[in-house]
């Protein structure tokens, strides 16, 4: 319907523009095997500065995932409609994205434990 054809003109409008200016860069380097791809990726993950900072966003978001009996009981006890569900859907993502940008922009520098226990 309309609201289809305005979620996805959304994208387009800001893919088309730009498709003009996407250049390849190419590189000479050799392409590591699939064993040392994830050597790599594990020593990555090894570091504090990587699995600290992992820990916070994952236990972020893991309260962002929708649960079936707190829909239910929306629908069912609260009285909620389609609408109201919709309207809190797109509240509570636009507030995730606010969480995440004063993260950036005011908690990445800050100790973990001033997070934590603040």
């Amino acid at each position: 319907s309309s609201l289809f054809l305005l979620n996805a003109s959304i994208p387009l409008t800001s893919f088309i523009p730009s498709w003009w200016f996407i250049e390849e860069i190419s590189t000479y380097k050799t392409i590591p095997s699939l064993r040392q791809t994830f050597k790599n990726m594990w020593k990555t993950l090894e570091l504090k500065a990587v699995w600290w900072p992992m820990i916070f966003i994952y236990t972020y978001y893991i309260y962002q995932i929708p649960n079936g009996a707190w829909t239910n009981f929306l629908i069912l006890g609260l009285g909620f409609d389609d609408f109201d569900l919709g309207t809190l859907s797109v509240f509570s993502a636009a507030l995730y994205w606010l969480g995440l940008v004063v993260y950036k922009t005011f908690l990445f520098d800050t100790s973990w434990r001033k997070i934590y226990i603040f």
